[in-house]
């Protein structure tokens, strides 16, 4: 038995323990009432964590938290690497949320969280995350399973330890997938400047759209259409598997020579062709829209535009939204016959919309209200409307 192998790991599990009390215990209230700055707080409170972890295992502050000088290869390796870690969790939540419909609820609760923009949420939710979570997970937790050989088993336990840190069974799957890409990256470079960097920029694309003054919209579009999702399914996976693979031989220093670049070009071109493969899928496959309208207007004056559209047959129907202006405030309002209220996402003067929802057999009535500037002058509105199976 190894004694000091054994009590590193039980202080990365401990310190993994200690980041999870406090992110139920002290950090939900925290947040709860400070809001971004108490996204901040927690931060704080996990890199506090990490160093407390660091100063019980076995070696200095550099072999805990390693820094190193950038190189060429290692960046691109670890950029494909990232890139196919993303793909694949876009695909995977694709077919998840086809199961588990509530996970569009749980993203959809976690966009409204991070509504307004500035510099507070870029700081809170992309640069602290990604040293502070970095400093504790490939850091002190990471550093304390560096005597387990396997590289797999050191990069699905942290990962998964990734995985369960953000407490959610819905978001378990896309995070577990991070974390062990990040992972990945720790273990062939010995550079923690690389994972927190590529922390930052993941934690960034999902606030990008808020920090640059448009409406987050909720979660992505989903096809309810099985075709249609076994398609984008197998495009994100392959573009995961294209991107993974010259990753992983980059931060292995394999080159490529010989019989090996005719096995690379097979690849791409599988690859591709399975790409090509799904984006047919995709938007070939599927039914036709109930209702699919553009619209391009100018709006002088306050006035509803109204849309009529049957169900002929029960079940769940996907409802898409997207407004565009710079002035023209607009609202959807989509009811039944029996004038029930069935899809509410509010108004404003640009936002998406898109949710999956059960409707019955009958006529519904989509109510699209715009209403011009304040200053008296006509304004521009760009609308979609689609509701399809």
């Amino acid at each position: 038995m190894n004694t000091e192998k054994d009590r590193n790991i039980i202080i990365g599990l401990a310190a993994f323990a200690c980041a999870i009390l406090f992110l139920i215990f002290a950090a939900a209230p925290i947040q709860q009432r400070l809001g971004l700055l108490g996204m901040g707080i927690t931060e704080i409170g996990l890199l506090i964590i990490a160093i407390g972890g660091s100063l019980l295992l076995k070696g200095g502050w550099r072999d805990v938290f390693p820094f190193k000088k950038p190189r060429f290869d290692e960046i691109r390796g670890s950029i494909y690497i990232y890139i196919g870690v993303y793909c694949l969790t876009i695909g995977l939540s694709y077919a998840l949320m086809y199961f588990f419909p509530r996970m569009i609820e749980v993203n959809n609760a976690v966009t409204e969280f991070f509504s307004e923009g500035g510099i507070m949420l870029f700081v809170t939710v992309s640069v602290l995350p990604g040293i502070c979570e970095e400093m504790l997970f490939r850091g002190t937790i990471q550093s304390s399973f560096r005597r387990v050989k396997s590289t797999v088993a050191t990069v699905l336990i942290v990962g998964a330890l990734f995985g369960l840190f953000h407490l959610s069974v819905y978001r378990f799957v896309p995070t577990m997938i991070l974390g062990a890409g990040l992972t990945y990256v720790m273990v062939q470079t010995g550079n923690l400047l690389y994972t927190m960097v590529l922390h930052a920029i993941h934690n960034l694309i999902g606030i990008l759209p808020i920090l640059l003054g448009r409406s987050p919209g909720g979660a992505s579009a989903l096809s309810t259409d099985p075709v249609v999702l076994v398609g984008w399914v197998l495009v994100f996976c392959s573009l995961a598997v294209l991107f993974l693979r010259p990753g992983v031989r980059r931060l292995n220093g394999i080159d490529s020579g010989g019989a090996g670049k005719v096995k690379r070009a097979l690849f791409i071109v599988l690859c591709v062709v399975l790409i090509l493969g799904g984006l047919v899928l995709a938007f070939i496959g599927g039914e036709q829209p109930i209702l699919d309208r553009h619209l391009s207007v100018t709006v002088e004056e306050e006035y509803d535009d109204i849309l009529h559209f049957e169900i002929a047959a029960a079940g769940v129907y996907q409802i898409e939204i997207v407004i565009e202006s710079e002035s023209v405030i607009s609202s959807v309002l989509i009811i039944s016959d029996q004038d029930v209220e069935v899809f509410n996402p509010g108004s404003g003067m640009s936002f998406s919309a898109s949710a999956p929802i059960n409707l019955d057999i009958g006529y519904y009535t989509c109510i699209i209200t715009l209403t011009p500037p304040d200053t008296g002058e006509a304004g521009q509105a760009d609308i979609h409307v689609s509701v399809k199976r």
